[in-house]
């Protein structure tokens, strides 16, 4: 593990700097998460911290859920078509990596799994694409019940 990692790795140990790196990440410096929506969960990373080796994930699905913020998972299994799923209300859509796909931990916390449907050879999308393709859709949503309400 690299130098920067391991300073990235001690700067989110600490809820206050993790709530501020979301919030600058997320949402343009607005303080909309603070540390006490932040708890411990199930660990999976790893580093080392004041000698001792650590494992600490965060969970942003308490916060999520407790502002009725729809989770929607891509992926392959159990999954409808993301074009059949409203994404007009406050939504978050996980990817998982191109190589690993989703944790067991998103697959249960979601609120419903979506997938883009495949034509021809091609099995899969790069996550970038598929994110951009995603992301479309909702902003279309939106901007078409913006419309009808007019």
């Amino acid at each position: 593990m690299g130098e920067k990692d391991f300073t990235e790795k001690i700067l989110e140990a600490y809820n206050d700097v993790f709530a501020d790196i979301l919030n600058v990440l997320l949402f343009g410096g607005k303080r909309v998460i603070s540390p006490d929506d932040l708890e411990d969960q199930t660990p999976n990373s790893f580093y080392k911290a004041d000698g001792k080796i650590r494992e600490l994930e965060r969970d942003v699905v308490k916060r999520w859920k407790k502002n009725n913020i729809r989770i929607l998972t891509a992926q392959l299994q159990d999954s409808h078509l993301y074009y059949d799923i409203d994404m007009k209300r406050a939504t978050a859509i996980i990817m998982g990596t191109e190589s690993t796909g989703l944790t067991q931990q998103w697959r249960l916390a979601a609120d419903a799994h979506i997938r883009i449907p495949m034509l021809g050879q091609i099995d899969s999308l790069n996550v970038s694409v598929s994110t951009a393709i995603l992301l479309f859709e909702a902003v279309r949503q939106r901007q078409c019940a913006k419309l009808s309400q007019e």
